[in-house]
């Protein structure tokens, strides 16, 4: 996956290079204003989520580390690290992350009182990021229907991996204002979009 990914992004960039001339000798002066206020637009609400989502995401990790350090859980770092990382995949990332720790004391210590704080610890640190934190901090949201969120994850995830997983909302969202820039009205937009 990581060598496909590899190749699409060579020709990406090799293309990228007379994409801009190509644009100019399609679209004419007001085609091209529109069509770069769209990928300005587009460039703009990705560059948003990522950095949101990394921003919550290393809180969500430093929660979890602190939580696994006070009841001595081992594997911190990599717990972090899992928690920062598949924090960015919406809805299953962060349960699949939660259970590498709870495992990993249920390993250690097993099954007491730890266990179970840890659990519902790790399970609160995700409750608190992913639905109190996150809506407010987020603003303005890329506008995507739950039930297309899971069907993006999957199809991305077929394509690239985890990867694919990864970039399946932002990836999603930029198909979404491509749709509406080219009609508001549009069915495939309607379906999409949360609004």
């Amino acid at each position: 996956y990581l060598f496909l990914t590899l190749i699409f992004m060579i020709f990406i960039i090799t293309g990228g290079v007379k994409f801009e001339k190509r644009m100019k000798k399609a679209l004419g002066e007001s085609g091209k204003i529109k069509a770069f206020a769209t990928l300005l637009n587009i460039q703009i609400q990705i560059q948003r989520y990522f950095v949101n989502k990394s921003i919550i995401s290393a809180g969500t990790s430093l929660c979890g580390m602190l939580i696994l350090a006070i009841l001595q859980v081992d594997f911190i770092i990599i717990s972090g690290t899992l928690l920062f990382a598949l924090n960015f995949i919406p809805n299953i990332g962060s349960v699949i992350a939660s259970l590498f720790p709870i495992l990993i004391c249920l390993i250690d210590f097993g099954f007491g009182w730890r266990v179970i704080l840890v659990a519902i610890l790790m399970i609160l640190n995700q409750v608190l990021f992913a639905n109190i934190i996150e809506p407010k901090f987020m603003g303005e949201r890329l506008n995507l229907s739950p039930l297309v969120i899971l069907i993006a994850l999957v199809f991305w995830g077929w394509v690239w991996g985890i990867i694919g997983m990864m970039i399946a909302v932002p990836l999603t969202s930029a198909i979404n204002i491509v749709l509406k820039q080219v009609d508001k009205d549009n069915i495939v937009s309607a379906i999409i979009s949360d609004e």
